[in-house]
């Protein structure tokens, strides 16, 4: 009873907090993972995923790549203040069947980051849910597609930062890197750290191999005050209601 008010408190102020405050300044990268119908924490339905879109391209949002953000933040110019970027994590097969449509018939542009010894195989996330990946002949219709990104989420899907042996880092930061060119024959110059996590020396190492890297820590983009190497992200989950997603736009 007490976690259903205070769900409900909750909602309240997302709703009412999404109506009254202004949009900050700078813009934001969401951060998805999959889109269905099963009860995975980070899957997000299709009908609720299509009304983000809409409301995305309705609301007159500037949604650009990633690889054009990044060349943005390269050159430090202004992030206009409705400037947003679609990431999906993981690379499950779903994104073909359930958001890859969504997001041609709203043509927003999205990066996806694959895990590459794991393509063509199933992942479990921490609730036990084991969900399919997309295998290289599905990523490579995709890496071929205009409106889609490819970027690395390394090799095994490790967290970086529990790693003590640095040429292990090094080897999930490159392989990865080296799977998609070879397999893709497209340059993968963005990465994504699995589970959102990294330090001082995993970022040294991805800096000597990517552009960018992004992370999950909560926050806005605005030209000069972003570490290029842990990029804000905001996470779009089964429990983000409407109102909630139209307020991680805004603050």
């Amino acid at each position: 009873m007490k976690n259903d008010i205070i769900t409900i408190l909750k909602r309240i102020y997302w709703y009412i907090a999404s109506v009254v405050l202004p949009t900050k300044e700078g813009g934001v990268i969401l951060a998805y993972h999959s889109i269905g119908e099963n009860e995975a924490f980070f899957t997000v339905s299709p009908h609720n995923f299509e009304k983000q879109l809409k409301f995305l391209r309705d609301d007159n949002w500037n949604v650009v790549s990633l690889p054009a953000l990044t060349s943005l933040l390269k050159e430090q110019k202004e992030i206009s203040k409705k400037t947003v970027v679609v990431t999906f994590d993981d690379a499950y097969s779903d994104f073909l069947e359930n958001a890859l449509p969504l997001l041609e018939k709203y043509q927003i542009p999205a990066t996806l980051f694959v895990p590459t010894g794991l393509v063509g195989t199933k992942m479990k996330n921490r609730e036990g849910y084991e969900l399919p990946i997309l295998d290289w002949n599905q990523l490579q219709r995709l890496a071929q597609h205009p409106l889609i990104t490819i970027g690395s989420h390394s090799v095994t899907h490790p967290t970086l930062t529990g790693l003590d042996d640095v040429e292990r880092i090094r080897f999930e930061l490159q392989k990865s890197k080296e799977d998609i060119e070879s397999n893709l024959k497209v340059p993968c110059q963005i990465f994504a750290y699995p589970k959102g996590k990294s330090n001082t020396v995993v970022q040294q190492e991805a800096a000597v191999v990517y552009d960018i890297a992004v992370g999950t820590k909560d926050g806005r983009i605005t030209a000069g005050n972003i570490q290029q190497y842990d990029v804000y992200r905001k996470g779009v989950y089964r429990y983000t209601t409407f109102s909630r997603f139209t307020l991680l736009l805004k603050i």
